[in-house]
């Protein structure tokens, strides 16, 4: 049976937890909140009302292009509004040192109560406002991911129907799978709040993907001149 065409930002299974790193994140998340530079509540991650009552495998052809289009023009509010929220210069630098950065300031901030809580059992979870904020993490890598790399491009998964992506906007140009970084990024934030990654997630994940789209333009390349 093949896998999956597309995959998260979980892009392997680490068998043992980064400790450094989790225990420098919950260091930083028992400090005063004024160590983030901030004055706001953070912005949801809201899609617009005519597709916000399905769900994707539901969209007609004109809701997927819809939320396509959306999801492309916030993008750079979006960046800009997490860079802000965080008291980043707008105009700095994509690259991977700022991935760094931003890990280093988001991974503690997703331990506070504004972007997650504790439910009965005990177990935190992320909040609105923390899903957004790890959304916006992963825009800012698939960012910096486009920069990175020129064969990597947004595209909106449009068949098979039973695809579990089906009219998601995904970046494409790894060879046999596709990226979700909205979705990969939620799922590593996650794992931060259960202390299983490290704040340094987002910069391996840049690393991963533009090490497979490299793999696979240069093998395009070579198979066209064989």
């Amino acid at each position: 049976m093949s896998g999956p065409r597309y995959s998260t930002l979980a892009y392997q299974t680490r068998k043992r937890s980064d400790e450094a790193g989790c225990r420098r994140i919950r260091r930083a998340a028992d400090e005063s909140e004024t160590t983030l530079m901030h004055t706001h509540s953070y912005p949801l991650f809201v899609p617009p009302d005519e597709v916000s009552e399905k769900s994707h495998r539901e969209w007609s052809k004109q809701d997927a292009d819809i939320y396509f289009e959306w999801r492309m023009k916030s993008l750079d509010d979006r960046i800009r509004g997490l860079l802000c929220f965080f008291g980043v210069p707008e105009h700095i630098q994509l690259d991977r040192g700022l991935l760094l950065d931003m890990g280093q300031r988001a991974a503690p901030a997703l331990l506070l109560e504004e972007f997650s809580s504790v439910d009965d059992s005990g177990e935190r979870n992320l909040t609105y406002a923390g899903y957004a904020l790890a959304a916006d993490m992963g825009l800012l890598t698939a960012k910096i991911l486009l920069r990175t790399v020129d064969t990597i491009q947004w595209t909106i998964i449009r068949k098979p129907k039973n695809d579990m992506l089906y009219n998601w906007p995904v970046l494409t140009g790894f060879g046999g799978m596709d990226l979700e970084p909205v979705g990969g990024s939620i799922a590593e934030a996650q794992g931060i709040l259960l202390g299983v990654r490290g704040p340094d997630v987002w910069a391996r994940a840049l690393d991963t993907w533009a090490g497979k789209a490299l793999a696979h333009a240069r093998g395009g390349r070579s198979g066209s001149q064989g």
